[in-house]
């Protein structure tokens, strides 16, 4: 009916979900792309993150709908801005995921146990990337040197020669050094290692910052 505002929590089509937004708008009706973060287990705890595109009116009006079972709520903007959130949270989630699986499996075959890495790990600064790095990434600020980018490029380097004299292979590993070797070569080298987003970012067009 005109007025019924439509929450859409599937990760589906940009195209899709903008050519339903338009076509309900025509006949009185908001449709709003709401794709969450989490799974059935952060479901029954009410600790999914949703996100929104769409009409900000009708999100406002009736966040009761998704505060019922989420923890956040963040609005991105148009219609289709809540799904490119989403795929660019699933693409970070299983690229990290299969960094994980890489890692161990090289861990593994050099005759650590899986159990005791992963204990490791979940006490090391990985846990806590996003929330000490991310700020300055997003800001493209690479001043604040934590490790430069030369000696990620050598780090990896190593870990990519260790792994290939196992014989493990660590496609991701070889793939990650190659950004760090294009953020070296905009003379990025001895900038934060966050600089590797700008070896990202001109490759897709952006003008690169050429110092940290």
């Amino acid at each position: 009916r005109r007025g019924a505002v439509v929450f859409e929590l599937s990760t589906s089509s940009v195209d899709l979900a903008r050519e339903i937004a338009a076509a309900g708008k025509k006949k009185g009706v908001a449709f709003l792309d709401t794709p969450v973060s989490g799974s059935i287990p952060h479901l029954e705890k009410k600790q999914v993150a949703a996100i929104v595109g769409g009409d900000r009116k009708a999100l406002e009006k009736h966040r009761g709908v998704l505060e019922a079972f989420s923890k956040s709520i963040t609005y991105m903007g148009p219609s289709g801005t809540g799904l490119i959130m989403k795929l660019v949270t699933n693409h970070i989630l299983n690229i990290h995921h299969a960094g994980i699986a890489e890692g161990l499996a090289f861990g593994m075959k050099a005759g650590l146990k899986a159990g005791n890495m992963v204990k490791f790990l979940q006490e090391s600064a990985l846990s806590q990337l996003l929330f000490y790095k991310g700020p300055d990434m997003a800001a493209r600020d690479y001043s604040n040197v934590i490790a430069p980018v030369e000696l990620s490029k050598k780090d990896l380097g190593l870990s990519v020669e260790e792994a290939n004299n196992l014989g493990v292979p660590v496609p991701l590993g070889v793939a990650a050094r190659q950004q760090y070797v294009a953020a070296i070569a905009l003379g990025l080298g001895q900038a934060d290692f966050n600089a590797v987003f700008e070896g990202y970012l001109n490759a897709a067009g952006e003008k690169p910052k050429r110092r940290g």
